[in-house]
């Protein structure tokens, strides 16, 4: 597999396990909507730019 896909993947996995973290932590913050949109605007935000 050539280094860049390699690479692409890397960050792909590192984005997702960040947004899990992220959402997981929303998700316990009560009924912090705000909140949990932000996160998934940045997390969104991030993975399209990968």
């Amino acid at each position: 597999m050539n280094s860049e896909v390699e690479d692409f993947d890397a960050e792909a996995e590192l984005a997702r396990k960040i947004y899990e973290c992220y959402r997981f932590l929303a998700g316990n913050a009560g009924s912090n909507e705000v909140l949990i949109q932000k996160i998934d605007a940045l997390a969104e935000e991030h993975l399209l730019s990968l």
